[in-house]
This record gives C-alpha cells, structure tokens and sequence, in this order.
C-alpha cells in the first residue's frame, strides 16, 4: 500500500467517526427512560401517614390517642402515660442534640410478612435526622398499630437499603 492510500483511510475514518459523533449528539434518542412512578399506597401506608400528618402538624394529643386507640395491646393508663413521656423526652432530646425539628419525610415501607408491615420516615433536624418505625400487625380486626420506634439513624440506616 502506498501513502497516500493510508492517509485517505485515515482521515475517512476520522471524518467518519466526527460526523457520527455530531449526528448522534444532534438528534434526541429514540428511547426516552420511563417516568418516575410512585408505587400505590397501601392501606397501612395510609394509614402511617395519617398517624405522622399528626406529629408534623404538632397535634401531640392527636397523634398519642390515635396511637393508643390503634393499637394491638390494650395498655393501662399509667403505663400509656410513661410511654408518652419517654417519646416526648425523646423527641426533645433530639431537638437538643441535632437542633430544631423539620419536616418528616417517608422513607421506605418493607411488608415483612403479610401479617408484618414496617414503615420508616426520616425525622429531619437542623444538624441530622431520625428514623420513626410505625409497624403494623394484621389481626382478625384490621391491621393494628404493634409499635411507633424513633432508632437514630446510625443505627436505622443499615436496615433502609
């Protein structure tokens, strides 16, 4: 082969390959990802949302007789008083170390089992966030309310991905 033959390979194929590249980049492509979709939200998602619009509407008294109403356990008044003031405390030992509360924002919904549903949230502060777990138990009445759990979310976070 000669020179000059080599030379018109070379720049065909780099003339090639730079039109290509322009006509790809020119024209939008074909194939466009689908659309971000929400998953339906189930009947206990509804109704963990229902229960956290109370707390990020600060209707505390809402938010405890809704707790207590829909519970599995029937719990004494006593005992129903300590649990309240324990997630208070908490609640304001968290506005204390990570500054003020925000927003409560869902996070993920993991069915267990069919018996079995737990839904987190990510309760954001100034300086971090917290995981609320509200988990559901299927009894013969309906699904009822089995637990409401704030776990920092150092020690949350290994069980939301």
């Amino acid at each position: 082969m000669t020179k000059p033959v080599l030379l018109a390979g070379l720049l065909g194929g780099l003339l090639g390959g730079i039109g290509g590249f322009v006509l790809l980049r020119s024209f939008p492509s074909a194939v466009k990802p689908p659309a971000a979709t929400e998953a339906p939200r189930s009947e206990v998602r509804e109704r963990a949302d229902d229960l956290v619009a109370k707390l990020r509407a600060g209707r505390e008294d809402d938010f405890f007789n809704t707790v207590r109403a829909g519970s599995v356990k029937q719990v004494k008044d006593e005992d129903f008083e300590k649990y309240r003031e324990h997630m208070t405390e908490l609640r304001k030992g968290f506005a204390q170390n990570l500054g003020a509360p925000g927003d409560i924002e869902f996070s993920r919904e993991l069915v267990v089992s069919p018996s079995l549903v737990r839904v987190a949230y990510i309760a954001k502060h100034a300086r971090g966030c917290v995981t609320l777990f509200v988990v559901f138990y299927n009894t013969m009445d309906g699904w009822r309310i089995l637990g409401v759990i704030y776990v920092p979310v150092e020690d949350a976070f290994k069980e939301l991905h």
